[in-house]
């Protein structure tokens, strides 16, 4: 799996900031995961990673920024997993996508960026991020899929991510019953059998 970034890492940044960068996200979303992104500020970040407020500061100025770019490092793009049969790659990524979000930290970190890209450019820039690494996986198997005669040509690719991303994400973030190993498979099923050829 690949990390998504808000700004990507060159091999001639300094080290010396790349150690700060490391130490500074990884005590903030030590704090957000223990106690909320109310607790995310300059000054606990600086008590627990034992850098400097004013070093800090210089980095994310705004306290928003440095909590988006600490959840961000916590948040992981999926790997698309492609063998050619739908049903086994839309399991395959799709119960992956579960296990991912159903974590109590990454839940939190998603709940958080879509409270906070209500009112931050930011965040919202993030949402649509981990929105699209979210799904791209389950994309492109519906389209080679298509594209193979396995599916109806006609179904649109977002209509179909909705249909199968949508039962996983109403029960880790509405209903909370757990997702149990039959799931995902049932999901599938039920869309390949809705939409066959």
């Amino acid at each position: 799996m690949t990390v998504i970034a808000t700004e990507p890492s060159t091999s001639r940044e300094d080290p010396r900031i790349a150690r700060t960068r490391v130490g500074v996200l990884r005590a903030a979303a030590e704090i957000f995961e223990e106690q909320g992104w109310d607790a995310v500020t300059h000054s606990t970040v600086a008590l627990r990673s034992g850098f400097a407020r004013t070093t800090i500061y210089r980095y994310w100025p705004d306290r928003l920024d440095l909590l988006r770019d600490a959840i961000l490092q916590r948040i992981e793009r999926d790997e698309v997993l492609v063998t050619g049969d739908p049903r086994v790659d839309l399991i395959a990524n799709l119960s992956a996508i579960s296990t991912r979000i159903a974590a109590p930290s990454t839940r939190r970190a998603v709940v958080t960026v879509l409270e906070l890209s209500e009112r931050d450019a930011g965040f919202e820039r993030a949402r649509a991020s981990f929105a699209e690494g979210a799904t791209a996986a389950i994309a492109r198997i519906i389209e080679e899929a298509r594209s193979a005669g396995h599916i109806a040509v006609d179904l649109d690719t977002a209509t179909a991510v909705d249909m199968l991303y949508g039962p996983v994400a109403s029960r880790v973030f509405f209903t909370r019953v757990p997702i149990d190993h039959g799931f995902v498979p049932r999901v599938v099923d039920a869309f390949l059998l809705a939409h066959r050829p």
